[in-house]
């Protein structure tokens, strides 16, 4: 994944000649120099596995942008209203919006967002299911709680969407009554 250059053999002289060349978790390249060989490799060998766990979902607490602890669902979905967020331009729409998500996110509130993954979406699937509500209902819902998470992730509260590996089904039909 990464690599060390020796930026001696090109001609550098200054106090940190070892650069590490690596991609993080959002795929952007980044370079970190070292004094030593030895603190680059150590360097090199922590940051992947520390890509690696970001990339499963398992995010360390120093990862997160704004230095907090990653917040539980709940958290969030209050940070969420208490900025005011304007998610459609008609106020009806947005009250639908946040009705819509309290009822999801009571269900997941004590958990943290890298915790929700596809497996207990799937179980809620089921239990939204048997509990005789239809299936674009929960495609709603779900579609609500994915905005949320995008919202977090852009203003720095959470790394990364865990929703994003979830498709949204189109073109669902209704059964027929």
């Amino acid at each position: 994944m990464g690599k060390i250059h020796d930026l001696r053999e090109k001609g550098y002289n200054g106090p940190r000649p070892f650069q590490v060349d690596y991609m993080n978790a959002f795929d952007k390249r980044k370079r970190v120099h070292f004094k030593t060989r030895a603190e680059a490799e150590r360097f090199l060998t922590t940051i992947e596995a520390e890509v690696l766990k970001a990339k499963e979902g398992l995010v360390p607490d120093w990862f997160f942008n704004n230095g907090d602890e990653e917040p539980t669902i709940g958290k969030l979905y209050k940070r969420y209203l208490e900025e005011e967020i304007e998610l459609k331009p008609k106020h009806s729409a947005q009250i639908t919006r946040r009705r819509i998500l309290k009822g999801t996110v009571d269900r997941f509130a004590e958990a943290k967002a890298s915790q929700l993954g596809l497996g207990k979406l799937k179980d809620y699937c089921v239990e939204w299911l048997k509990s005789g509500k239809s299936e674009n209902s929960f495609q709603t819902y779900i579609r609500a709680l994915k905005t949320m998470f995008s919202w977090g992730v852009k203003n720095g509260y959470i790394t990364r969407n865990p929703l994003n590996g979830y498709e949204l089904k189109k073109g669902v039909k209704a059964k027929e009554k």
